[in-house]
């Protein structure tokens, strides 16, 4: 029996972010590809988080699973290495606080539109 996946594959968008996060940052801006098409890094950003997604469930600490995941595809072989695992990691990092600041937002809009219930149940004088 085939369980429903329960946390949301990357989108095409949140990818592209990623690879901005990297671009503009001022530790790991000069690991960016010059040019703004996305190649091989916007592959390996959809493949790292698609993996995370994968792997993720209720209990899990995103940040270890996002280093774990990360460190199986990009291995800390030297110091240039290692320095791209970080990118990775810290790109798909903000990512994932960029969907909880939106999941924030959607929770508090949802409660502030509660509206009064009907008059289901209630006694009426007359």
């Amino acid at each position: 029996m085939a369980k429903e996946h329960q946390f949301l594959y990357v989108r095409a968008d949140e990818v592209q972010f990623a690879l901005n996060f990297v671009r503009t940052s001022s530790k790991y801006g000069h690991l960016a590809p010059l040019n703004d098409e996305p190649r091989w890094d916007w592959l390996m950003f959809r493949t790292i988080a698609n993996k995370i997604a994968e792997l993720r469930k209720p209990d899990s600490n995103l940040a270890h699973l996002t280093g774990v995941v990360v460190r199986q595809f990009v291995p800390a072989w030297n110091k240039g290495m290692r320095l791209l695992g970080m990118a990775y990691r810290d790109a798909m990092m903000a990512v994932f606080r960029k969907r909880k600041e939106w999941q924030g937002k959607l929770r508090r809009r949802k409660k502030s539109k509660k509206e009064p219930p009907e008059n289901a149940g209630q006694l009426v004088l007359i």
